[in-house]
């Protein structure tokens, strides 16, 4: 009888603190996630693997849906490009697709996938964060470019 219960209770204690790891993890990967929605990066963490002894993260999935961009304007979009250019060696025939990922007056965020033999992804593809901000008045539109070119994935390994 001492030994069922020492049994259960020892299955509880690894119980518990295989749902806390796993917690852990969950937190953890939430809070990356949240800090890459609040720097508009191209790219998020998701689980990629699990096994019994480990799970396996990486920063691969690229953010937003595909849709239509915003930027209608040819002047606009030559002028990202140019943009891109500078920063990556990308032209528009290396644009691949766009992401929608938030579209809320005066603000924009987009991601813009390229075709990327330097890359480091399974697909060769590179995204970018563009960030947009409408001026008032109809004075043109601010934006930048978030993320690294060539793309380098980043993994993480929480160990069970």
């Amino acid at each position: 009888m001492k030994k069922v219960i020492l049994n259960v209770g020892l299955l509880f204690i690894i119980t518990l603190f295989t749902g806390c790891y796993r917690s852990l993890d969950n937190a953890t990967i939430s809070s990356m996630n949240k800090n890459i929605e609040n720097t508009n990066q191209p790219y998020e963490f998701e689980k990629y693997k699990d096994t019994n002894s480990a799970s396996y993260y990486s920063n691969t999935k690229i953010r937003g849906e595909k849709g239509k961009s915003i930027v209608q304007s040819e002047l606009l979009f030559n002028d990202i490009m140019r943009n891109i250019y500078l920063k990556c060696d990308y032209t528009e025939f290396d644009l691949v697709e766009k992401r929608v990922v938030s579209h809320e007056v005066p603000y924009f965020f987009e991601v813009w996938v390229f075709r990327d033999e330097k890359s480091k992804t399974k697909d060769k593809t590179t995204a970018l964060g563009i960030n947009m901000k409408q001026l008032a008045n109809g004075n043109g539109v601010d934006f930048s470019i978030v993320g690294n070119c060539p793309a380098t994935p980043k993994s993480f390994v929480f160990t069970k």
